[in-house]
């Protein structure tokens, strides 16, 4: 599909642009990329709390995380693995003889 559509469009690798707008087509795309992806998990993010209807402690995490870390409207905290801690200790509850430390 990317050659039918958009063959004339270069692939832009994802970094968090340096400026506020883009000036070429390169910039843009990437600040297209950047900030919409802002825009969505911000909007997801109030959904969600909206129907908890209570404080939530709010977690961003994976490999990505750390560019986005700060520039999202309530996320507390960063913890990159966090799923792989928590799988850690599922497997060391449910297999105590076969533990990982």
């Amino acid at each position: 599909i990317r050659d039918r559509y958009t063959a004339k469009l270069p692939l832009v690798k994802f970094k968090k642009p340096s400026k506020p707008i883009g000036n070429d087509t390169v910039s843009a795309i990437n600040f297209g990329l950047y900030f919409g992806n802002i825009g969505m998990v911000e909007n997801a993010l109030s959904e969600c709390l909206r129907v908890l209807g209570k404080k939530s402690i709010v977690i961003l995490t994976g490999g990505c995380g750390s560019m986005f870390f700060g520039n999202i409207k309530g996320i507390e905290f960063y913890w990159p693995d966090i799923t792989l801690v928590g799988l850690r200790l599922i497997w060391n509850f449910t297999n105590p003889r076969g533990s990982f430390k």
